[in-house]
């Protein structure tokens, strides 16, 4: 007599959401969505994340993954593009549902720089320009130091900080020694290089 045995239909995780733009909340199309894990290995976490699969977001922005339920302890969705800033989101194996869809949506940051133009019409020896920057992007490479900024007996110069391309950051400006400041709002294109001028 024989027997035959039935396999276990697999366990899936799904996930899906809708990629946007952070500033204007619109969907953004055909951006790459990255799906890593960490994975127990025989009772011990590999700290290291591996790739597992990746999608395309739609026409409309939305996305979807389903995967296997394994042994992991956490996932992360990763963004990059030339156009944007990465993205990363982790998401721990208690937070995922095997019996829902998980939703998660992805706000991602466009790219811009701001390139602060400084003409000294008079070099003196007490010279002190201050530049108290807010709003800026804090967390790259071409970012600049948050708050502060001082330049001493500089000559025509100029200073280029990471943004998020849409928003509006402000700078407060002025030379120390003539006790005075002015306060501007600048606001800041994508995928491009905003210029603003300061002459002291």
């Amino acid at each position: 007599m024989a027997f035959t045995g039935c396999k276990k239909e697999a366990i899936l995780y799904k996930i899906e959401g809708n990629v946007s733009d952070q500033i204007s909340n619109g969907p953004i199309p055909n951006l790459n969505i990255q799906l890593f894990q960490r994975v127990y290995q025989s009772g011990v976490l590999n700290n290291n994340y591996t790739y597992l699969t990746e999608v395309t977001a739609d026409d409309n922005g939305n996305y979807a993954f389903e995967f296997e339920r394994t042994l992991i302890y956490d996932i992360k969705l990763v963004i990059e593009d030339t156009k944007y800033y990465t993205k990363e989101v982790i998401i721990e194996q208690q937070d995922l549902s095997t019996e829902d869809v998980n939703m998660v949506n992805l706000g991602v940051e466009a790219k811009g720089w701001l390139k602060m133009i400084l003409n000294n019409n008079y070099v003196s020896p007490d010279e002190q320009l201050n530049i108290f920057k807010t709003g800026f992007k804090t967390d790259c490479e071409a970012c600049c130091t948050i708050g502060n900024t001082t330049f001493y007996e500089t000559g025509d110069t100029s200073l280029t900080c990471a943004v998020t391309g849409g928003s509006t950051v402000k700078i407060v400006y002025g030379e120390a020694t003539a006790g005075s400041s002015f306060t501007e709002e600048i606001e800041c294109v994508r995928f491009d290089t905003t210029f603003f001028t300061i002459n002291y």
